[in-house]
């Protein structure tokens, strides 16, 4: 070999050396999801973190639905992440550019495991939530409000025409949707309708709440808010609660209809309340986050720098900022204790059954953290996670509050040597 050819190997090789390092530089100077020493502070540390194939498709939402975390990107693509070992299950595609996030549902099955439904702006598709297989498509004979829920036989959506449908979705007509019934509404159902009590209860934009019965459309009762509702609403054993842009937090009386509590805000309340483990969370425009006891119907604090609720396991709660801050505070009094600034876009996942913290990068990256008090998450339970992704779980072995499915119960000082899955900056 010349000389001449020799340095020009040499620059070769060093041109794709600087070519490599220059690409993993970009990756490590990505800034990360959770900050590990931020984390660290607030008692909590990374269980897991995976990325979806997004293909430079920009997230446009992520929703916890039982086991399963489900994220959907602006171009129509959708993800399902097992939840407790951050596998990725299945990803599908809507064929149709999303437009409004949508949060899927899971069909209401007795036996358990139902499938998954995810609305566009025109139809529905229903997938198995374990394999992604699709088992139905069908167009809708009007324009989705917002969401659907389902039992094995019927479907609850509202419309853009100011009613409320009822569909025939597991009898296969062919494309079209079969239409059981429908009742006009005062406005639009723009949220998910609530299934619960052999009852739905929707709220329509123009401030009227309804519940109706599935199987022929009786009408128990209808309360009239007063004022226009501009998010949806939330329904247990402690009533269906609802709030309006006149300012008011009402509190209904699932059965009858009649008005149990209501609070007067400062400003317009534009998003509906989180009430979970006896706690009521409701955003103000210009206040911040209250938080109100269900069973007293005190209020127990306001944080003014909290927009919503995102994480919560006895008196240890998250909740984000209006400039995409994470707040780890006390429940009793709604104090900060640390706060964690999320990379612009990120979604910080709102997860209702306990206080794992699930961040979604608008780059398609994901991120799950626990309390340090929670099991590690050990290399056997995904083995045995991953040999069942497809199918539902083979025994009745479901994960407690706060622990993850095959989770292991040692402890923070125990030895690290045989557990690849664990950083060495959890502390």
């Amino acid at each position: 070999m010349t000389k001449s050819g020799t340095v020009f190997c040499l620059f070769s090789a060093l041109g794709v050396f600087a070519s490599v390092c220059g690409a993993q530089t970009a990756l490590a100077t990505r800034a990360p999801l959770l900050e590990r020493d931020a984390l660290n502070q607030a008692g909590y540390r990374v269980l897991w973190e995976t990325s979806v194939p997004a293909r430079n498709e920009p997230v446009l939402g992520a929703h916890l639905v039982d086991e399963n975390l489900y994220i959907t990107t602006r171009a129509g693509s959708a993800f399902a992440i097992q939840a407790d070992t951050g596998l990725l299950r299945w990803n599908v595609g809507l064929d149709h550019t999303l437009l409004q996030d949508r949060a899927p549902s899971h069909v209401q099955d007795p036996a358990g495991g139902g499938p998954v439904l995810f609305v566009t702006h025109s139809d529905i598709h229903v997938f198995d939530r374990y394999s992604g297989d699709l088992l139905r498509r069908f167009e809708l004979p009007f324009p989705a409000g917002g969401g659907a829920v389902a039992d094995r036989v019927l479907m609850c959506i509202g419309s853009t025409g100011g009613r409320l449908h009822a569909l025939h979705w597991s009898i296969d007509p062919g494309r079209l949707a079969l239409q059981r019934w429908e009742v006009m509404v005062r406005g639009v159902v723009t949220s998910t309708p609530v299934s619960i009590f052999d009852r739905w209860y929707a709220v329509s934009d123009g401030g009227v709440v309804y519940c109706i019965r599935p199987a022929d459309k009786h009408l128990h009762w209808a309360f009239e808010i007063g004022a226009r509702v501009a998010g949806g609403i939330h329904v247990d054993e402690s009533g269906v609660y609802v709030a309006s842009i006149g300012r008011t937090l009402h509190v209904i009386d699932t059965d009858t209809g009649e008005s149990i509590w209501a609070h007067r805000f400062p400003g317009p309340l534009f998003e509906a309340p989180d009430v979970v483990q006896r706690t009521c969370y409701q955003f103000c425009q210009g206040s911040g986050l209250y938080a109100f006891d269900v069973d007293t119907r005190e209020q127990l604090w306001t944080n003014p720098r909290a927009r919503r609720y995102v994480a919560r396991a006895g008196e240890d709660l998250v909740l984000l900022s209006e400039s995409n801050d994470l707040i780890f505070a006390d429940n009793r009094r709604g104090t900060a204790r640390q706060t964690i600034k999320l990379p612009a876009g990120a979604i910080a996942v709102r997860n209702t059954r306990d206080a794992v913290l699930y961040v979604v990068g608008a780059d398609g990256r994901v991120a799950c953290a626990a309390p340090k008090r929670y099991p590690y998450l050990r290399r056997e339970a995904v083995i045995r996670a991953r040999a069942e992704l497809s199918r539902p779980p083979s025994t009745n072995d479901t994960a407690e509050a706060g622990t993850s499915v095959g989770a292991s119960p040692e402890a923070p000082g125990a030895s690290r040597a045989n557990d690849p899955l664990r950083s060495a900056s959890d502390g």
